[in-house]
């Protein structure tokens, strides 16, 4: 049984590790805290197991990209899943409750960095590439996503 949580932004240190070892192996934890995760408006969520694991994570930054006119963006960031819970459709969750967070609040429009590896899963939820593939050191290759609320 799994559950969506909101992790309190004071509390992140499992955040941050799943982050490293997921999205960022091989380099140190704190590559992966990013300057919004405290921030008021940030939105950490977590699927929980029944063993209260935290096995996929998603972070929600209010965070406008000049490529958008919409005046009131959500960027999401951090987004990773343990390998053992691949394909189980946890992210999908995470998503979909992030997205009906920020839509309570007015915000129009949510957008990522996606890797190419990911393409598909994020077009599955209504997110559409936008411009050019381009590479992020140490990372790989991404295309900016856009889903409009």
């Amino acid at each position: 049984m799994y559950k969506v949580i909101q992790l309190d932004s004071n509390n992140l240190e499992n955040l941050h590790f799943l982050r490293a070892k997921v999205l960022r192996p091989g380099l140190p934890v704190q590559n992966s805290h990013y300057p919004e995760d405290t921030h008021p408006e940030t939105i950490h969520l977590a699927i929980q197991n029944s063993d209260n694991q935290i096995c996929s994570i998603a972070t929600f930054i209010s965070q406008s990209s000049p490529l958008f006119n919409e005046e009131r963006q959500y960027r999401l960031r951090g987004m990773a899943t343990q390998e053992l819970y691949r394909k189980q459709g946890l992210a999908s969750m995470l998503i979909k409750k992030g997205v009906s967070l920020i839509s309570r609040n007015k915000f129009s429009l949510i957008w990522c960095n996606a890797r190419v590896s990911a393409l598909s899963f994020y077009e599955g939820l209504g997110f559409i590439p936008i411009g050019e593939e381009f590479e992020i050191d140490h990372i790989g290759a991404h295309f900016v996503m856009k889903k409009l609320l």
